[in-house]
């Protein structure tokens, strides 16, 4: 899932109902299988002695989208808990160590610049949690050598070839669009809208769909809103008034509610609404009143739907589930879901099993071991999300993002988390 820039305005205290999470590398415990091929004892001393392996994570821990990192970072403190307790990585304990960006570029880049020239070892980190933030580091942590996995999904930003140690661990823009696209063509649609953020994952966003229903012969009517904005009425007003078959909600954070609450006073229920997965990430069904979600649909994982088997038959997703209680993370399960806690959860994990690959923690070296990952044996893998029939991260030298299935997505009418934050759609209106 992606992560544009700040959204601003009156609404921001609607996110910060978590408090802000205090990081370091906590000790619980358990196992999610096996990590790799081993590694010898002796490299295991000579990676331990370099002492504590350093992960930093770089977010907004005090705007708009802190709910959304307190979520991320607390999966990112369930997988150091299980990695540490077996050891850490090839006998190096994860120290998990933050950097408040406020989602904002030239914070973001000012902070890290500090740690470097301040002598701060960073042996990997969470680059971001917006797009244009990621963006901004990427050179910085690339010219340091410093190995970097996050969830933002512009598509440029799956360049192996300038970022060779930057990889994506959650979906990319483009790859969400493919369902929808399938979608429209059943239903015969003719012309689709979009109300998109103009900000640089908005206009891939727009451009992503808007080239591949125009591949299929399916026309496209577009309107962008500023970040700050309380009303969209305008924008969906004049989206109404070219007559689509569908509309299409991309947002991120609070303008999601804006959204919503304009199409509602707007009473225009008539044309089906579609809310992309970074839309879906708000819990719309417990801000908004039931009356205004009529004729709408939100995108949603498959693989962290209550419905599906494979939830509750995944060991590493009930492990994390697990953990994520007995660490005190019940109220993130149950707000933004698991599928949020599996973001930070699984770039630990990949990190950790390729370091074992490697036989190494040093950053190019993981690298390339990601590039070449060998696959674990059995259906479930230590990470979750993406394995099997839903996709899986088949990394290569000119591919750093996961490959994504159709068979991932659905569209629900939006629910509510069960206790273990698994997705429970809502009846539909």
């Amino acid at each position: 899932m992606n992560r544009p820039a700040p959204r601003l305005g009156r609404a921001a205290a609607l996110l910060a109902a978590v408090p802000v999470l205090v990081l370091s590398a906590c000790g619980s415990s358990s196992s999610t299988g096996s990590a790799g091929s081993g590694s010898s004892s002796t490299t295991a001393a000579n990676e331990s002695a370099k002492g504590p392996y350093t992960f930093l994570y770089s977010g907004d821990f005090t705007g708009p989208t802190q709910t959304y990192t307190q979520a991320e970072v607390a999966g990112l403190k369930i997988a150091a808990s299980e990695i540490n307790a077996k050891g850490g990585i090839l006998g190096r304990q994860i120290n998990i160590v933050t950097d408040n960006d406020q989602n904002d570029p030239t914070t973001a880049v000012n902070l890290l610049e500090q740690k470097i020239s301040s002598g701060t070892k960073i042996d990997a980190m969470y680059p971001g949690g917006s797009s244009e933030v990621t963006q901004a580091l990427l050179p910085i942590t690339t010219r340091n050598k410093i190995l970097t996995v996050d969830a933002t999904s512009d598509p440029a930003l799956n360049n192996p070839s300038k970022f060779p140690y930057h990889f994506g661990d959650s979906e990319s823009v483009a790859q969400t669009i493919p369902p929808f696209v399938k979608l429209a063509q059943s239903k015969g649609w003719k012309k689709v809208a979009i109300i998109y953020g103009n900000d640089t994952t908005g206009q891939a966003v727009q451009s992503g769909y808007t080239d591949a229903l125009k591949k299929v012969g399916i026309s496209t009517v577009t309107a962008a809103y500023q970040d700050s904005s309380l009303d969209m009425t305008p924008q969906l007003s004049s989206l109404q008034a070219a007559h689509p078959d569908a509309l299409i909600i991309s947002s991120y954070g609070v303008p999601s509610i804006y959204v919503i609450k304009s199409r509602a006073q707007m009473g225009w229920f008539s044309t089906p609404a579609y809310g992309d997965l970074i839309t879906s990430a708000m819990p719309l069904a417990k801000i908004v009143p039931p009356a205004s979600l009529k004729n709408y649909f939100a995108q949603a994982s498959v693989t962290t739907l209550a419905s599906n088997p494979d939830a509750t038959r995944d060991p590493a997703l009930q492990q994390m589930i697990s953990d994520a209680k007995a660490m005190g993370y019940s109220a993130q399960l149950s707000g933004v879901g698991a599928g949020l806690l599996a973001v930070g959860f699984n770039v630990l994990q990949l990190i950790h099993y390729a370091a074992v690959q490697a036989n190494s923690t040093d950053g190019p070296t993981v690298a390339k071991a990601l590039e070449h990952l060998k696959q674990p044996s059995g259906p479930y893998p230590p990470w979750v999300v993406y394995y099997g029939k839903y996709g899986g991260f088949n990394y290569t030298t000119s591919n750093h993002f996961p490959t994504v299935n159709v068979a991932n997505f659905a569209y629900v009418p939006p629910g509510t988390n069960n206790a273990d934050g698994l997705l429970v759609p809502g009846t539909g209106s």
